[in-house]
């Protein structure tokens, strides 16, 4: 391990970031801002301004949505019973009052039907009416027979049936005087099979087209419960206050009043809903009724926090009736109610309880939701997040609720600042879904997408989200998202455009004053920026950034040249914020009167006049701890170590002399002086125990232990230092600099250990990605292909940092091959170049499954895989080797002449071992098409051109005696036998030979 040179730390750059002496660059970054959260919902917060401009991050509170999920009760209410409402007297002759002409066959066939009908005789009936529709299609008669032969199905409960010739009468007779009874039952009957919307559109068309008919009354009925069925509550609400107005007496009046008080509590107005309930159920309806609405009476107690008489009543409607639905509701109850006093525990504990009484039960999802809501309002959004996720996955849930969780888990990332996840969310809310939620999305669309830095993409979304939603209650902000969005793509008179549309008594005011004054600085626009911040400094006095605007006045009037107004902001901004984030750079500037530093040297002597002009001032103190930080970043250790050293012995108790004994300890480090060094570390981690750069002390003397060679003492120091700082920054680090430790001495067990401990106390940070990396390797080293295989998966499935899922994909298909899994093997390798085209193992992670296949002699498989890389990697360094196995698949699926193309390619490698091999294939290759001479020719050159290759010549000189042999050139094999002797072979290997010359007719 090298050694690297120690920095300030973590908090120490913090301290000592020194930006006054340098002339103003405007091509610095707008600081960022949160803005406070009155932006949404009207609390405020102080926000935290950086030095300079950068994407605004605001912390705003959420965007909720009010009873948009479950609201916990499944809407419930039995569907009216057939025969609520008589048919047409069936002596009334129907279109036949109509008739002209008297005494016609289907007025016959009509009248025997409607004796029959009226007789019971309903088969026979069906039959007449039936004759009188198919023999007399254009009969007057037909609205009127159709209509009778449903009424006959009707009665005898045949619904499907009847509804057909109700449709019938509806569609195919419309002047039919009885089409106003076909209208109502087929909407009665759409209504009891779930058919909503058409239930809607008959009862709808009843009440235009028949407003006189003794039918419209029940159509007006039919109407609000077409509505609650279909989930339009306000609807619902509507139709039914309607339908108890006019048809007090009516003796529907009683569902009617039902479906109110349903409709009131599916909308989240309990309250209402529970003086709708009480109501109703002083008017004794029949127990069916009463049933219902005591268990909705039940529900509007526990969802105004009455959770006793909720429980009282739920106990009572099981004791009537064991209805699953009753016994569930009081297990939800106790959820409810542990929910409520904040016992999330015994909460989940109760869900549990219900899953497994109810695995189908309708309440849980509406369990799920409330648990998610009570994690989001307090502020546990991952918590939040997997709950509304399981809301929006369940299959029980209306669609109007999954719409809902999907926008909740939206909001839930967006406010784990995981915005491309959330912008992905917000994007698959359905068109179909409400007004008010699709306006929502599109505005949190629009957010996370700048938050993302997709600034282009932002700015569409929030452009079309104020011109289509003119009148929302987030208009305003949209507008400032958008100006912001335009400054950071560089336009910034469109930022201003935009801007001046947000009016003057919006609470984002002040923000859109200072948006405007970066604006006009970018565009170098020095009085406009002027104007824009001093609206700041005089109208919003608690701004959190008036501070910033009062800085940027001064270093606006720096750059018009005006220096009394430039020292005169500069001292405004002192006066007024003398502990503020730019106070030493106001200080520095108004003790510069004759200029601004250039360099280094300039820094200096600025700050050593501070010292000297203002002694015993915060400014100079600051300017001494800025003076050995400017040393210290020049490398000037020993004159940063002596004001440093000065500074704590000076100012005891100032809050940076712990960050200067920090430095001093550093400057030692960074002088190769670690005894020295440890010594400092130890003195900071004395004096300061408590100080948040203790632990950079700790870190300080394990790494110094580490570069004096003490490694027991660094592995024990190391350890401290991860089990009390867990959390900090450099535990990771040190972490894993401790596992490479063990590594490089072979101490394998103790590595693995310590990988898996960093995998199990990081695992959603970066270095967990490593660490899974390392053990996968450390497996396959120690045997362990199982492991190490689950240990690359992760890697590559769950792991943030994609530059090691190439290498973990290649480790993967080692550890396959290890375990003998020849599919697996070729699969990951082949994966590399598949979801990483641009990684150095793409190529060779092709050619390594064509070897998988090679070695299994699956030749075809492996030459496509080699073909593989030459098309997509022709210039790979991997090129010949690649060739060469090219050639070699070719001659093994017998096709030699495609293989010598190969060969003659692989022939052009610069590494003669690889050269050496594809000449010597290719003698093969052209013995195996029968040209023995160019084997011969080609065997040869081996010999000749590659006489280094000590294991491929003596194999060569074999070959081409072989072919000689085969060609009867015996002289020419004899002298091949002769350069054969003389090569470094076995006996066995002569012995061999001669055999094969002998066999051949040729003798020695």
């Amino acid at each position: 391990m090298h050694k690297a040179r120690r920095t300030l730390g973590v908090l120490g750059w913090l301290l000592t970031v020194w930006c006054a002496t340098s002339p103003v660059s405007w091509g610095q970054d707008k600081p960022a801002i949160e803005l406070p959260e009155v932006v949404i919902v009207g609390r405020e917060e102080t926000a935290s301004v950086d030095d300079e401009k950068r994407p605004i991050a605001p912390r705003t509170l959420p965007i909720g949505l009010q009873s948009a999920i479950a609201s916990g009760k499944v809407p419930h209410l039995a569907p009216p019973q057939t025969g609520n409402v008589a048919g047409p007297v069936a002596e009334n002759p129907g279109c036949l009052v109509f008739s002209g002409a008297g005494g016609s066959k289907d007025e016959a066939l009509y009248r025997r039907g409607l004796r029959a009908y009226n007789n019971s005789d309903d088969q026979k009936a069906q039959a007449l009416f039936g004759e009188v529709i198919s023999q007399y299609p254009r009969s007057p008669y037909l609205g009127a027979a159709a209509f009778w032969w449903g009424e006959s199905h009707y009665r005898r409960g045949q619904e499907i049936e009847a509804l057909a010739q109700y449709e019938r009468v509806i569609t195919a007779a419309k002047r039919e005087p009885l089409r106003d009874y076909a209208l109502y039952r087929a909407a009665e009957i759409r209504l009891r099979n779930q058919d909503y919307d058409q239930a809607a559109d008959y009862a709808a068309a009843l009440r235009s087209q028949y407003p006189a008919s003794p039918t419209v009354e029940y159509a007006h009925y039919l109407a609000s419960e077409t509505a609650f069925r279909q989930g339009r509550f306000d609807a619902a609400v509507k139709d039914c206050s309607t339908f108890l107005q006019r048809y007090a007496r009516s003796v529907l009046s009683e569902r009617a009043a039902l479906v109110c008080a349903e409709s009131h509590y599916q909308l989240g107005r309990y309250a209402i809903a529970q003086r709708a309930y009480t109501t109703f159920l002083s008017r004794r309806p029949p127990r069916a009724l009463a049933q219902e609405a005591n268990y909705g009476l039940a529900w509007t107690h526990l969802k105004l926090g009455q959770i006793p008489k909720a429980r009282q009543l739920f106990k009572q409607l099981l004791s009537l009736s064991n209805e699953p639905r009753y016994a569930e509701a009081l297990r939800y109850t106790e959820f409810a109610t542990a929910l409520q006093q904040n016992k999330l525990g015994t909460a989940r504990a109760q869900l549990q309880r219900m899953q497994k009484a109810f695995p189908k039960g309708r309440l849980i999802a509406s369990a799920w939701s409330e648990l998610a809501r009570h994690q989001f309002s307090a502020r546990r959004y991952e918590e939040a997040l997997r709950w509304y996720r399981q809301v929006a996955r369940s299959q029980t849930v209306a669609s109007a609720a999954q719409d809902a969780a999907r926008y909740m888990m939206g909001e839930s990332l967006y406010q784990l600042d995981r915005y491309e996840e959330a912008a992905s969310v917000f994007r698959q809310i359905r068109q179909q879904a409400s007004a008010q939620l699709r306006e929502k999305a599109r505005f949190r669309l629009g957010l996370a997408l700048y938050h993302q830095g997709r600034y282009g993409q932002a700015t569409e979304v929030l452009q079309t989200f104020v011109k289509r939603y003119g009148a929302s209650a987030y208009r305003h902000e949209a507008l400032f998202w958008l100006a912001e969005a335009h400054f950071h793509q560089n336009d910034y008179r469109r930022a201003l455009s935009v801007s001046e549309r947000i009016p003057r008594g919006s609470s984002l005011y002040d923000y859109v004053l200072y948006g405007r004054g970066w604006s006009y600085l970018r565009l170098e626009d020095w009085q406009q920026a002027i104007d824009a911040f001093n609206g700041i400094v005089t109208s919003y006095p608690k701004s959190s950034v008036r501070a910033d605007a009062m800085f940027r006045i001064a270093e606006s009037y720096r750059q018009l040249g005006d220096r009394s107004r430039e020292q005169q902001a500069y001292a405004d901004y002192v006066k007024a914020y003398p502990e503020g984030a730019k106070a030493a750079d106001a200080q520095l500037q108004l003790a510069l009167p004759a200029g601004q530093a250039q360099d280094a040297e300039q820094s200096i002597a600025a700050l050593q006049r501070i010292q000297a002009q203002f002694p015993g001032t915060p400014a100079a103190i600051d300017a001494q701890f800025r003076l050995g930080t400017t040393f210290f970043q020049q490398n000037r250790f020993a004159e940063a170590r002596e004001v440093f050293e000065a500074f704590a012995k000076t100012y005891p108790k100032d809050p940076q002399t712990e960050a200067a004994r920090l430095r001093i300890a550093d400057t030692h480090y960074n002088e190769e002086q670690f005894r020295e060094a440890l010594i400092a570390y130890r003195k900071v981690i004395l004096l300061h125990p408590q100080s948040p750069l203790a632990a950079d002390a700790h870190y300080g003397v394990a790494s110094s232990h580490y570069q004096l060679e003490e490694y027991p003492q660094f592995l024990s120091a190391g350890k401290t230092f991860i089990r009390d700082f867990p959390q900090h920054s450099l535990s990771e680090s040190l972490l894993l600099q401790m596992a490479e430790y063990y590594q490089q001495d072979r101490q394998l067990q103790g590595a693995i250990e310590t990988y898996a401990y960093a995998v199990e106390q990081y695992a959603d940070r970066p270095l967990a990605d490593k660490a899974r990396f390392r053990l996968g390797e450390l497996y396959l080293a120690t045997a362990q292909p199982d492991e190490a295989i689950a240990a690359f998966t992760q890697v590559i499935e769950q792991g943030q940092d994609d530059s090691l899922k190439p290498d973990a994909m290649f480790g993967r298909a080692r550890a396959y091959e290890a375990t003998a899994s020849w599919a697996e093997a070729a699969a990951s390798y082949s994966q590399i170049a598949e979801a990483y085209p641009a990684s150095p193992l793409a190529a060779r992670g092709l050619f390594q499954a064509g070897m998988v296949w090679q070695n299994q002699r699956n030749y075809d498989r492996a030459r496509q895989q080699f073909e593989a890389v030459i098309e997509r990697y022709p210039q790979a360094p991997i090129r010949y080797e690649n060739w060469l196995q090219v050639g070699i698949a070719q001659l093994a699926l017998n096709a030699p002449k495609t293989a010598l193309k190969a060969f003659a390619e692989a022939g052009k490698a610069p590494d003669k071992n690889l050269a050496s091999q594809a000449v010597w294939h290719s003698g093969r290759a052209h013995s195996v098409a029968g040209d023995l001479q160019k084997g011969i020719n080609a065997y040869l050159r081996v010999a000749y051109l590659y006489p280094e290759a000590k294991t491929l010549v003596p194999q060569a000189l074999h070959e081409a005696a072989r072919n000689y042999v085969a060609l009867n050139k015996c002289p020419e094999a004899l002298k091949v036998y002769e350069k054969f002797q003389e090569q470094d072979v076995s006996a066995e290997q002569q012995q061999s030979m001669v055999q094969e010359l002998a066999k051949g007719g040729c003798q020695s």
